[in-house]
C-alpha cells in the first residue's frame, strides 16, 4: 500500500502506474492506494517538488487446517 503524506499541491507528477490498466493512479494527502504486489507497477516521475509516501507490505496467510476460515478477494475497481 501507499499513503500520500503531503499535499499534492507540493509536487507535480508522481503516482503509481499499473501495467494491466496502462494508467497512472494518483491519490490525495491521507488517502491510501492498496494493491497486490503481484501486479506489475511503478512509481512515475516527480517533475517539481517532493512527494512523500509511506509504503507498506502486508502478507496474509493461513495454515492448511484453517483454509476454510479465511476468504481473500482481489479485484480491480478501475
Amino acid at each position: 500500500f501507499n499513503i500520500l503524506l503531503n499535499s499534492s499541491n507540493e509536487f507535480d507528477g508522481g503516482g503509481t502506474w499499473f501495467d494491466h490498466t496502462k494508467k497512472t493512479h494518483t491519490i490525495e494527502q491521507g488517502d491510501v492506494l492498496v494493491h497486490s504486489g503481484k501486479l506489475r507497477h511503478a512509481g512515475t516521475a516527480i517533475t517539481r517538488g517532493l512527494r512523500f509516501i509511506l509504503v507498506g507490505f502486508v502478507d496474509a496467510g493461513v495454515s492448511l487446517d484453517q483454509v476454510d476460515q479465511i476468504e481473500l478477494h482481489f479485484s480491480d475497481a478501475f
